[in-house]
């Protein structure tokens, strides 16, 4: 009996990497790359600089026997770009999900040159963010997930971030610090060097409340511009709907 080979998307990963890379473009997977590029198994989340943002879209055109069949904003100021292209195993596709910041509850916590000033090649040479920074966006984004979006973190999770705060206590305790109040921050380091995510996630709707009334108090303005362009992006699509 013959077997079924499921078509290589991490095949076409490389391809649109070595198409960045060429360009000039400034670009770094912000997590969940242990497998990448062998096994592509979710979309992947990347960020650009701003100015790389812009012309994202036809530098992923030229990518070598593949075709970017959509591209839509699902947030401000980030895009979504889904890639297909034949193998001989049958239709490859690709999403990227790529962004000029890293925002959460409307407020830019970090913009890209923060993210990319200090990045690093992974083992399998994508471009990571450093340890403090990747360990700093991964938390934020599991404490502002939704009540019914949350859940507890893996164990492999737990150790990849118990792992990355270690390597850079100093810097990851100060992104701790651009999140919440002085005092949740040390607490929060704290648990995470011990190893407690259990009281980390515990007193999670404390923490989530905490970033959101600090990151409006501190950004209000771009807080407010964020979500004008957000609720005309939503009328947009509920307006014209894709196929």
């Amino acid at each position: 009996i013959a077997m079924i080979q499921e078509p290589d998307n991490g095949q076409l990963l490389r391809r649109v990497l070595t198409v960045l890379d060429e360009a000039g473009i400034r670009w770094c997977v912000l997590h969940g790359y242990d497998a990448v590029p062998d096994h592509v198994l979710t979309d992947i989340d990347m960020v650009v600089t701003q100015q790389d943002f812009a012309r994202l879209f036809s530098v992923l055109s030229t990518v070598p026997g593949a075709v970017v069949a959509q591209a839509f904003v699902y947030q401000a100021r980030s895009i979504s770009f889904v890639l297909v292209a034949w193998s001989q195993t049958g239709l490859m596709t690709l999403t990227l999900d790529v962004s000029c910041e890293f925002r959460a509850a409307g407020r830019c916590f970090f913009t890209s040159d923060e993210i990319l000033i200090n990045r690093r090649r992974s083992p399998a040479g994508l471009w990571i963010p450093a340890p403090h920074m990747e360990f700093a966006t991964y938390l934020l984004k599991r404490v502002l997930k939704s009540k019914r979006e949350c859940e507890l973190l893996s164990p492999h999770a737990q150790s990849r971030l118990s792992a990355l705060f270690a390597a850079e206590r100093t810097e990851a305790a100060w992104a701790l610090r651009m999140f919440f109040s002085t005092e949740l921050a040390q607490q929060v380091a704290v648990w995470v060097a011990a190893n407690q995510w259990e009281l980390v996630f515990t007193h999670r709707a404390r923490l989530r409340r905490d970033t959101l009334v600090r990151a409006f108090r501190s950004q209000p303005g771009s807080v407010v511009s964020y979500w004008m362009l957000e609720w005309r992006r939503i009328g947009y699509r509920l307006t014209h709907p894709t196929g």
